[in-house]
């Protein structure tokens, strides 16, 4: 299976951008206390709002991300939330993708 980033636009693929890293969509851990199961929570859905899109019925397990879409290209650790890097903020396409859904409805 060949791993692609699900960022809208982006055409990176973990078999042929070996400079790249592809991280997972962050899970949600509830074995280590309510303060990390809410962090990562909080985390999971900020990333997903970053990406602006729907992953209705899709393997939430396979979603990767490329490093291309973190400043410096290496994303935060969980307890580093003030870092910038702690959610993908780099040519997320996300206002490309709201765009040419606004243009669609009108």
């Amino acid at each position: 299976m060949v791993l692609k980033c699900v960022v809208f636009g982006c055409t990176n693929r973990k078999d042929r951008d070996k400079h790249l890293q592809f991280y997972r969509l962050p899970a949600v851990v509830v074995n280590q206390g309510e303060d990390c199961e809410n962090l990562s929570s909080e985390r999971r859905r900020e990333w997903l709002a970053s990406l602006g899109q729907k992953f209705e019925n899709r393997n939430m397990g396979n979603i990767r991300i490329c490093s291309a879409h973190f400043i410096g290209g290496e994303k935060a650790r969980l307890y580093d939330k003030g870092n910038p890097n702690w959610v993908p903020t780099v040519n997320v396409g996300h206002g490309e993708n709201v765009l040419k859904q606004t243009m669609t409805v009108n």
